[in-house]
């Protein structure tokens, strides 16, 4: 049996790369889009953790604006 987790916005499964603990190194984790609030994986966001279509419209410093409100960090970076 494989380990992981489906992807509630894609449905992509992503396979957990084993170990006793996840961390960014070696595991792919969904987390949220800061701007509609539902589940993203690494590979159906956009930028700034955000979905395609939630990028829409919106410039990169709004984007990051709304990305650090819900806990990101991409204003240091």
């Amino acid at each position: 049996m494989k380990i992981g987790y489906q992807c509630g916005s894609c449905g992509e499964f992503h396979e957990s790369l084993g170990g006793t603990y996840i961390d960014n190194q070696t595991e792919t984790k969904p987390w949220l889009c800061p701007v509609c609030k539902k589940e993203a994986c690494q590979r159906c966001y956009w930028k700034f953790a955000a979905h395609k279509k939630c990028c829409e419209g919106k410039t990169d410093a709004e984007l990051i604006e709304i990305a650090d409100n819900a806990g990101f960090n991409f204003k240091d970076k």
